[in-house]
């Protein structure tokens, strides 16, 4: 029997590529088609946030900066937001016949109760309205959220049948289940290059921005390897102190580093 030799078309497809490496080559691939964009989208940010350099100003000027764009953008928000959330249902179902109008109705309840109980949904919706005016796009991901805690609770001490008081008891239960929402700006969404639609494109990557705690949380479930989780635990124990202190640019490199570092635990 022959022995391979790794150079052949069929030996090459049987090896499985490395998952963080090839999140790593997507990323950049991504990355590299959309530095005109991004270039674009940094100047925007910065007009909104009244972000002036000194080369833009000029000589024997009076160089007064009128901030114009933030209260356009913030104006506009309030309109779309009020206009869309004060008629209810949100969503509205409708039936494909006669026969389903009360099947319709009775999802379009269910779909109420769990968009106004979605501690996340409104403040959303905001951010991806102000997304979609300040770049033209953004991105909401709608996920199922389960979160379960440790609460003290009393509980009842009975001896020989009589009720002689109670005791602190720790146990877990489950704090929240229900709808999940998250938006995302066009610089956390690197779709793979030359795909006309996000629902066409092969491979989407978002990069998110996870706290210590939350990796660690994770890392508990078994999801990430709990090692390198802690590794990065002890290097990040300050990280939000540090990144509310920190300039506007300076944060921006730490964030998108942190970030760099989540897409590889991603795999």
């Amino acid at each position: 029997m022959a022995r391979r030799t790794g150079n052949t078309v069929h030996d090459w497809l049987l090896v499985k590529p490395d998952p963080k490496k090839q999140i790593r080559d997507r990323y950049k691939r991504a990355k590299d088609a959309l530095r005109t964009r991004r270039a674009n989208w940094r100047k925007i940010r910065r007009a909104y946030h009244g972000y002036v350099t000194k080369t833009s100003g000029r000589r024997g000027r009076a160089n007064f900066h009128f901030h114009k764009l933030f209260p356009q953008i913030e104006l506009e928000a309030v309109r779309v937001i009020t206009t869309y959330f004060q008629h209810t249902p949100f969503v509205a179902v409708s039936p494909t016949s006669g026969r389903s109008v009360e099947k319709a109705q009775r999802h379009e309840q269910v779909v109420q109760h769990y968009l106004e109980h979605a501690p996340t949904f409104f403040l959303e919706v905001c951010r991806l309205v102000k997304y979609s005016f300040l770049y033209g796009t953004g991105f909401m991901i709608p996920s199922w959220r389960r979160d379960v805690g440790k609460v003290h609770r009393k509980v009842p001490v009975v001896l020989s049948g009589q009720h002689v008081g109670t005791v602190d008891h720790e146990v877990d239960e489950v704090l929240y289940e229900g709808l999940w929402f998250k938006t995302f700006s066009p610089f956390d969404v690197f779709p793979a290059p030359f795909s006309s639609w996000i629902s066409q494109a092969p491979w989407v990557i978002v990069v998110e921005f996870v706290p210590v705690g939350e990796l660690v949380k994770r890392a508990e479930m078994k999801v990430y390897d709990k090692a390198k989780v802690m590794k990065v635990a002890l290097n990040c124990h300050e990280q939000e102190e540090w990144e509310i202190s920190c300039p506007f640019e300076n944060a921006d490199r730490i964030r998108q580093r942190r970030r760099i570092l989540g897409a590889e635990y991603a795999a």
